[in-house]
Order: structure tokens, then C-alpha cells, then sequence
């Protein structure tokens, strides 16, 4: 069900992603309990689904339930606690409830700039979001300063990616 609802996000057909994922969220909590790690992973999609189809507030209640037992699961660091976090504070953000997003987009930046590298695509990602909550907020200062963090992360992350510097290559001797 998880596959064939994310086959459907893909495609956009957020009726039938929907229908997918409330159907894995239910057999899970039917199999294993509301409370348990495989019925909260179930909800992730579910809270993914509804938040690209601008239900914010169904997709706020999956990912605040989901949370709390992914932290106790698997801790509050842990990578897929962080990616909960981060997508909670995605749709605080996109429900204008930037006050509420900011403390969350903190949290998810540090804890996945620690596991993933401060130059981490989704750690950008959050820097960028959470460079949004700070301007919506009326601090276009830091907002300033967190883009011009990420810039400096992206100029990092393109010298360590490039080639190392060595004598030109010259062409081998014709006969």
C-alpha cells in the first residue's frame, strides 16, 4: 500500500494517495497498535499527502500524532525524528504559523546538520525554510544572514566537489 501511494504522490493523484495511505496507516494500527513505530511511519505519507494537497491542518494532526513515538522510538536525534520534525514545521510554515515552524526548523537543522554535514541538501533545505519563518516573521536581517549562511555552505560544498588542482594535462608525444 505505502509503494502504490507513492506512486500515486508521484503522479500527483492525491485522491488515491490519500485512500492508499489512510488504508497502510490503518492496517498498521490494526496490526501493530496506534502507538507503535510502523503505525507512525504509516502516517508520515499520509501527512505528506495531505499537506501537498493543502490540508494543513489534517497534515499538522498526522504529524504532531506520529512525533512523539517516533521520539520515543528512535530518540529525538535520530534522522527519521528529524524528518518528521522538519515536515511538521513544513506545514506550520505553508499554514502561515511561522512562530510555531521557526522552533521546529532550529531543531531539525541542527540535529540533521550533526548526522548529515552542514552542506547536506536537506540540511540547506531547512536553513531555506527556516530563512522563511524569519522573514515572515519581520526579521529580513537574519533572514539576510541564514541566505547568506546557505551561500557560503554552497560555495563549501562546490570547492569540495571539484577536481584537485594539478599541472595541466599535456598530450602525449605524436610520432
Amino acid at each position: 500500500l505505502g509503494a502504490r501511494a507513492g506512486t500515486y504522490r508521484a503522479a500527483q493523484q492525491w485522491g488515491d494517495a490519500e485512500g492508499c495511505a489512510r488504508q497502510a496507516v490503518e492496517l498498521a494500527e490494526a496490526t501493530s497498535g496506534k502507538d507503535h513505530i510502523r503505525a507512525a511511519r504509516a502516517r508520515v505519507p499520509l501527512a505528506v499527502v495531505l499537506r501537498r494537497a493543502g490540508r494543513h491542518a489534517e497534515a499538522e494532526a498526522a504529524y504532531r500524532e506520529s512525533l512523539p513515538v517516533f521520539e520515543k522510538a528512535l530518540g529525538p536525534s535520530s534522522a527519521p525524528t528529524l524528518v518528521v520534525v522538519l515536515g511538521l514545521a513544513q506545514v506550520l510554515l505553508a499554514a502561515g504559523k511561522c512562530g510555531d515552524a521557526e522552533p521546529l526548523l532550529r531543531r531539525a537543522v541542527a540535529g540533521l546538520e550533526g548526522d548529515l554535514g552542514g552542506s547536506h541538501a536537506k540540511v540547506l533545505a531547512a536553513l531555506g525554510l527556516l530563512g522563511q519563518a524569519v522573514r515572515r516573521q519581520g526579521r529580513a536581517d537574519e533572514a539576510a544572514q541564514i541566505a547568506a549562511d546557505i551561500d557560503a555552505r554552497n560555495g563549501a560544498a562546490a570547492q569540495a566537489d571539484a577536481p584537485p588542482a594539478g599541472p595541466p594535462a599535456t598530450a602525449a608525444p605524436s610520432s
